[in-house]
């Protein structure tokens, strides 16, 4: 497993390899930012509303599924000539 240490604080095992796998979806959604929700869930709400969910996603090594959240200005990055489209979930309306 990996490790990284950031001014005395250690990262390692599940936490490291979950950033790892959420990073890699920037590139799947083409977006440069994503959010898990525990992170959205302790934002202020003001934050949360600048938000959107996007579909849901298995990450390796993890059991279950998690939507991960974006800011709307990452949209811009999807409507890319050749990029990917990010499907809204269905809580999106």
């Amino acid at each position: 497993m990996g490790a990284v240490s950031i001014t005395g604080f250690a990262y390692s095992g599940d936490v490291l390899n979950t950033a790892s796998r959420i990073q890699g979806l920037c590139n799947e959604c083409e977006v440069d930012l994503l959010l898990s929700e525990p992170v959205v869930d302790v934002l202020p709400d003001r934050d949360q509303r600048i938000l959107r969910r996007l579909r849901e996603f298995s990450l390796r090594g993890r059991s279950g599924r998690m939507a991960p959240y974006t800011p709307s200005a990452a949209r811009a990055r999807a409507d890319r000539p050749g990029a990917a489209p990010v499907v809204p979930s269905s809580e999106d309306g």
